[in-house]
C-alpha cells in the first residue's frame, strides 16, 4: 500500500503528469509480467513435486502389496 501511495505521489507531484503516469504504468506492467512468470514457474515445480509424490506412493503401495 505504501508503494502505491509513493507511485501516486510521483505522478501527482510531477510537472509531466502524463509522462510520469505512463512510466508508472510501464513499471507495473513489467512487475506483473515478472510475477506471472514466477507463478508459472512455481506451478511447474508444484506439478513436478505432485508427480514425484504420486510415483513414490505407487511404489510404496506396490511394495506393501508384495509384502502382504
Amino acid at each position: 500500500m505504501l508503494a502505491d501511495n509513493e507511485s501516486m505521489a510521483r505522478v501527482f507531484e510531477s510537472d509531466e503528469k502524463l509522462v510520469t503516469a505512463l512510466a508508472e504504468a510501464k513499471r507495473y506492467r513489467e512487475m506483473n509480467r515478472l510475477l506471472e512468470e514466477r507463478v508459472r514457474g512455481m506451478q511447474g515445480e508444484m506439478n513436478a513435486a505432485i508427480r514425484s509424490a504420486k510415483g513414490y506412493k505407487a511404489k510404496l503401495d506396490k511394495m506393501e502389496r508384495a509384502a502382504a
